[in-house]
């Protein structure tokens, strides 16, 4: 079985890779996972309401730091 996936790490303010995948503005980094189809997105509590309706499809997940 092969696994195909892309992670990326940073903000879609500098990061052009991330601004595609995550086509919202965020400051502060986030991470973007895409393994076999599916999507994640981990970034902070006050991100996640914005990050459901761009992509509703991925799960967003808690950025603790």
């Amino acid at each position: 079985m092969r696994v195909r996936g892309l992670l990326l790490f940073g903000d879609t303010e500098r990061c052009a890779a991330m601004r595609h995948e995550v086509p919202i503005a965020i400051m502060d980094p986030v991470m973007f996972a895409e393994v076999d189809g599916r999507r994640y997105v981990v970034a902070s509590a006050l991100e996640h309401a914005r990050v459901k309706r761009a992509l509703p499809d991925a799960e967003v997940l808690d950025l603790r730091l």
